[in-house]
Order: structure tokens, then sequence, then C-alpha cells
């Protein structure tokens, strides 16, 4: 009876050691399992939070920098802080001479080198508005531009650069706070009987277009001046002068 109750013992113990050695394998191998999913889950977070060598890439590519364009009009070239897109001249839809008062109203920088499309090859004259070629009208002696700029055809650049708009600041020879200066000049627009045309801001400096003098006939730009007068004219005057001529700025921000 005793040595059955011994090796009833034994049996448990037995069955006891064998569940045990389970429950420790099964635990240990759990944890190894834990452990192997935690580090999985880790390097996929890292893999989500850590840009790939393309991805890192992608903002040089995708640039979320603003950018602005203006016309630099009497310069063939822009400034340090712009890039060339074109360079050209000016032109508008009348003449110096023109009564007309039909066509555009602004001036246009026109590209050295133009494309065409169909066109009409009876060339019939009665049917198109007409460009012409700007002009500098700045006689010797004025004192603000070279002699030799005068009657030739005006140079101009059309500029980008960072920004997200641009402002041409009459009068002014500096931007107001937090704007950034591209280039300063003079006031220019048609003679006061011709056709109205656009106010531009011509740089200080002109550029010249060798071989233009004088040959095209077209709209004049001349300076800007105020007018102080009795009965009309500028509301303040001073600190503005009647007959002196305006300058400007062009600015970005």
């Amino acid at each position: 009876m005793e040595q059955r109750w011994q090796s009833s013992t034994t049996f448990s113990q037995t069955v006891q050691t064998k569940m045990l050695w389970r429950h420790l394998f099964y635990n240990s191998h759990m944890a190894i399992r834990y452990g192997e999913m935690k580090a999985e889950l880790n390097n996929l977070k890292a893999q989500q939070g850590t840009p790939t060598s393309s991805q890192q890439k992608a903002p040089a590519s995708l640039s979320l920098t603003s950018e602005v364009v203006y016309t630099r009009w009497g310069k063939a070239t822009c400034p340090a802080s712009a890039k060339l897109v074109y360079s050209g001249f000016g032109a508008s839809s009348s003449s110096s001479s023109s009564t007309a008062t039909g066509g555009g109203a602004q001036y246009l920088c026109m590209p050295t080198d133009p494309e065409w499309n169909k066109f009409d090859l009876k060339n019939d004259s009665y049917a198109f508005s007409w460009l012409y070629a700007a002009e500098y009208l700045s006689y010797e002696g004025y004192g603000i531009f070279p002699d030799n700029v005068h009657g030739h055809n005006v140079a101009c650049s059309v500029c980008l650069t960072t920004g997200t708009t641009k402002l041409m600041v009459p009068a002014k020879r500096t931007c107001p706070v937090g704007w950034d200066k591209q280039y300063e000049g003079y006031l220019m627009s048609s003679y006061v009987t011709d056709t109205k045309l656009t106010f531009e801001c011509v740089d200080m400096e002109p550029d010249i277009i060798s071989g233009t003098q004088n040959i095209t006939g077209g709209p004049q730009m001349f300076f800007v001046s105020g007018f102080c007068g009795e009965y009309g004219g500028l509301s303040h005057c001073p600190p503005y002068i009647n007959g002196r001529e305006l300058t400007c700025v062009v600015c970005t921000k």
C-alpha cells in the first residue's frame, strides 16, 4: 500500500514537472516572439518616420518657394537678385504721330525671336492692330539719361525672383518696409497729347538697342512730371514740384 502511494506521488510529481517545463517553454517562446514582434513594430515606425533617400531629395525638386515675374524697362538684363526669363524691346499699338485711339493701352516687352502660327498671305493692312517699337524721348541737355539714349528703341527684360507679388511705387527711390528693391528709375509714358499709354518705371541707367535710333516712328516714352497749377493738378504741392521729373522704384515681396 505504501509502495502504491509512493508510486502515485512520484507520478504526480513527474506530471507536475512536465507541466512546469511546458509552461516555462511556452512562456519563454512567447517572450521571444513578443520581443521579435516589438522589434518589427519599432522598425516599421522608424521606416515611416525617417524619409528614404528618394523622399529626402523630393523637397529640392518640389520647392515650395514662391516666385514672381516683373518687367524691367530700359535694361536688357536683370538685377543680381533675379533670373532672366527673356530680353527684348518695348512696343505699343500707337505711333508717335498717330491720332488713332484703338489698339492696346499698355507697353509690351517683345522678344527678338518671334514664333509664327497661321498668317494672312494677303497682308491686308486694314485687318490688323499694329505694334510699333517704343523710343526713348530724352533730348540732349536733359541731364537725366546720357545724350546718346534719345531716339533709340527701349530695351526691356522679363525677370523672375523670389516672392509672391510686385509693386511699382511712383515718386519714390526706396521700397516700403519689408519689401525688396529690384531697381529704380524714372516714371515714363506717352506725351500728353498722344494716345494714352500706361506709366512704366524705366531704369535710371537705360540700355540702348544699337541701330534703332529714330527709325521706327514708334510711341515715345517721355519723362513724367507732376503738374502744380492754380486751377488743378496735384494736391500736395509742395512737396511735389511743378515740372520736376518723377522717380520710381520696383519692389517685390
